[in-house]
């Protein structure tokens, strides 16, 4: 795949992107990112056994604007923990595109 747009990326934007690169890559690494990745799943768990609850102790069940409403939520916080590891792994891959290597690639060579 071609990069798309300009195919040259001046020093400072280079620059800039391995910065951004490395914070995405501290953040996901600290040890407090794995415990907030628990506590949403947590959250998660608790959504659902409410959910749970909610639909056996009802006759009329959950209305179409809650189901949404929990559906949205659920995915909104699970999409939440994985953009630090997705906007890193576009990042790597656009940094590729334009053969710019990264402190690890450079590390391992």
């Amino acid at each position: 795949m071609r990069p798309r747009g300009r195919t040259r990326l001046t020093e400072a934007e280079t620059r800039n992107l391995r910065v951004r690169q490395g914070n995405l890559n501290a953040l996901t690494e600290h040890h407090s990112w794995a415990m907030l990745a628990e506590a949403v799943e947590r959250r998660v768990d608790e959504t659902e056994r409410a959910i749970l609850r909610q639909v056996l102790r009802s006759k009329e069940g959950l209305s179409l604007e809650d189901q949404a409403y929990l559906k949205g939520f659920v995915e909104g916080i699970r999409a939440f923990v994985r953009t630090p590891n997705e906007a890193e792994a576009r990042l790597g891959h656009f940094l590729k595109l334009h053969g710019i290597t990264t402190e690890e690639e450079e590390d391992v060579a």
